[in-house]
């Protein structure tokens, strides 16, 4: 688990680490958003998945995995195997 304060620290930490295959970034957050840290970082690497969260109303439609706030740890359990199962390409 990689953990980063804004989006400019999670694209580097991204990009330092190659391997990594799951992204979990809540929508709202320094420097950027969810959605364009998402965006950026699979652009970088289209096999990375993306899971997002907020506690916010979110007005506009999120083309990802979207965990509304709060959430169980269940809940984030089934996103994450969704996520990274063979045929969630």
């Amino acid at each position: 688990v990689l953990q980063a304060e804004g989006g400019a620290q999670a694209l580097g930490r991204l990009r330092d680490n190659p391997t990594v295959q799951l992204l979990i970034s809540d929508i709202r957050m320094p420097e950027m958003s969810g959605i364009e840290l998402a965006d950026l970082a699979t652009e970088r690497n289209p096999q990375l998945k993306v899971i997002l969260i907020s506690g916010y109303f979110i007005a506009q439609q999120v083309r990802r995995r979207f965990l509304r706030k709060p959430f169980r740890m269940k809940e984030l359990e089934a996103a994450v195997r969704a996520e990274l199962a063979p045929d969630s390409a």
